[in-house]
């Protein structure tokens, strides 16, 4: 299973669990080992910098260069179901390799630790 296909798992099954006690541990885990930041992502910005982008999306707004929301799914449609075909085929190659959990053994698994 590659990085992105596990985040995708984890996440999905974070979302779907109403125990609290394993949502705790999970977010525990998570402020014990702090995650580093690619530097391309999520880096802070001056006032100046974001008017700067404010004023740039105005502009692309007045000229034109935006998407209706049917056009931006009409775009994305084609990427998002590569994507799915993707996991899907993982998917079944986990399964048909042995490499997959119930629900309930990974949250036995997370409970234990």
């Amino acid at each position: 299973m590659d990085t992105a296909h596990l985040k995708y798992s984890i996440i999905e099954k974070l979302i779907r669990t109403e125990d609290e006690k394993l949502l705790k541990k999970v977010a525990a885990l998570m402020r014990s080992e702090p995650v580093p930041y690619p530097e391309t992502e999520l880096k802070p910005m001056s006032a100046e910098e974001f008017n700067e982008r404010i004023r740039r999306a105005e502009d692309d707004i007045v000229a034109g260069r935006v998407y209706t929301t049917e056009e931006a799914k009409k775009k994305l449609r084609p990427m998002l179901v590569e994507e799915l075909e993707e996991r899907i085929l993982e998917s079944r190659n986990d399964i048909t390799e042995g490499r997959f959990h119930t629900s309930e053994e990974l949250k036995n698994h997370f409970l234990k630790t």
